[in-house]
């Protein structure tokens, strides 16, 4: 939704002072500038006081919602949504912000739905709801779409499946990708199918795959095979071929080798390559070592690491050829095959890639797989992984390596992840602090996990 500021943010650049980054912001300053004639004056300095981080700008940009210009309304808003989303807004901003969810400028409500979800506050659900249900913008209905999925309390678990029908493809494509990444409530799975099935849009079609994989549901098997097969458009494959190694059933081994052997799109193939690996079936060792001479490196790559998980020793000859690969990370996932397959040996060679500080891509890959064999030399590069990666993926394959190790370093990075913004990064950690937990011999008496709740709350 941030676009929809580029000419707010036009006016301020031309009609506000520049403040440098070294620049000390005089914070009573601008708070007075928020009573100037001149709207554009206002219009800045409430943007300025937001991207201030201060605390003691909260309740002027509150009062600022009030503004009679619509920009120095959509500039208080962006400012809430910069502080809350740097822990700073508190409760007291909630229902002036679902009051001005009844804004009569579309901008201003988009900004007060995003300041809402970042404040996560379970007040504003029901008027959140209300905006996704009602409101005649369709920027306005997906920002409150993504609040919701912040905020993460279940009652907005029926009005996103009802949003699934919503004109808006954009609405319908980020109501898919919210049920599977927010909730994980199977009420969803169904309605989810109908959209892969029925929507025209690609868009909503893989988002509606992204979540049917993360809801880990068998109902979904057999529609998302079909889609592997038969779906025209090569990202909503991709997806396909993702989620169903997440599901784990067998009957999808073969649709896998097809799309791995016949699939135009690479991605489909490297994906498919991956999942197989995750299936562990012996029907999927001869194609994953065709693949290792494959042109696209990432095809390469994934055949090496599936071929590890399915400890299948017809591999072993294929491995030794492919740690000659002109790729480090192919090189790096045939090396812990081999460790894998009782090579122990070749950890050196991956052990060699923890030194690469110019190539953190390298490193980090180094690393997770390290962290998967155990190896406690992996536990510092992993927790750098898990602090500073960009791709949710990325850092959860940190957490889970981690937990791998068995290392007590490893605890509060990992307690520090359950307020990672995606679920299943928390997810992750928190099952990786139980198998801290039984290698310390803190393991739990068959109840239920401690970190259970954890895991399952939205970050604050």
């Amino acid at each position: 939704m941030k676009i929809r500021l580029i000419f707010a943010l036009l006016v301020f650049a031309i009609s506000a002072p520049a403040l440098g980054q070294e620049q000390e912001i005089d914070i009573d300053s601008l708070i007075a500038d928020l009573t100037s004639g001149n709207s554009s004056v206002r219009m800045g300095a409430a943007q300025a006081l937001g991207e201030s981080g201060d605390e003691r700008t909260l309740d002027p940009l509150i009062e600022a919602l009030g503004d009679e210009e619509a920009m120095v309304r959509i500039a208080a808003g962006d400012g809430l949504s910069f502080l809350a989303s740097n822990g700073i807004a508190s409760g007291r901003a909630v229902e002036p912000l679902v009051q001005a969810l009844n804004d009569q400028d579309a901008n201003v409500r988009v900004n007060v739905a995003e300041a809402l979800g970042d404040i996560k506050d379970p007040r504003a659900v029901d008027p959140l709801v209300y905006a996704l249900n009602n409101d005649e913008d369709w920027g306005v209905r997906d920002q409150s779409v993504g609040s919701l999925g912040l905020i993460g309390d279940p009652r907005a678990i029926e009005p996103l499946i009802m949003a699934l029908q919503d004109e808006s493809e954009t609405v319908r494509s980020s109501s898919a990708l919210s049920l599977g990444r927010h909730f994980r409530d199977s009420r969803a799975v169904e309605p989810l199918i109908r959209a892969l099935q029925e929507d025209d849009s690609p868009a909503v079609r893989w988002n509606a795959v992204d979540s049917l994989g993360m809801l880990e549901d068998k109902r979904a098997v057999e529609p998302l095979i079909q889609a592997l097969n038969d779906d025209e458009e090569s990202q909503v494959r991709v997806f396909a071929a993702d989620a169903l190694g997440k599901l784990r059933d067998v009957r999808a081994v073969q649709p896998l080798i097809d799309a791995l052997g016949e699939d135009e799109d690479s991605v489909v193939r490297s994906n498919a390559a991956r999942s197989l690996g995750l299936l562990g079936d012996a029907r999927a060792v001869e194609p994953l070592i065709l693949v290792l001479d494959e042109g696209d490196s990432f095809i390469r790559m994934a055949a090496a690491h599936s071929l590890g998980l399915l400890g299948d020793s017809r591999a072993i000859e294929p491995l030794k050829k492919a740690l000659e690969d002109e790729d480090d990370e192919v090189k790096i996932w045939a090396s812990y095959s081999m460790a894998k397959l009782g090579k122990t040996e070749y950890i050196d060679t991956i052990r060699a890639y923890l030194d690469l500080e110019d190539n953190y891509g390298v490193r980090w890959t180094a690393a997770i797989a390290l962290g998967d064999l155990g190896d406690s030399r992996a536990v510092e590069p992993l927790i750098e992984v898990l602090q500073y990666a960009g791709g949710w993926d990325t850092r959860t394959n940190a957490a889970e390596a981690l937990g791998k190790t068995g290392d007590p370093r490893a605890r509060n990075p990992l307690l520090a992840a359950q307020k990672d913004e995606s679920l299943d990064v928390r997810d992750a950690a928190a099952a990786a602090l139980e198998e801290l937990d039984l290698k310390e011999g803190l393991g739990q008496d068959g109840s239920s996990s401690k970190y259970e709740e954890t895991r399952r709350e939205t970050p604050d």
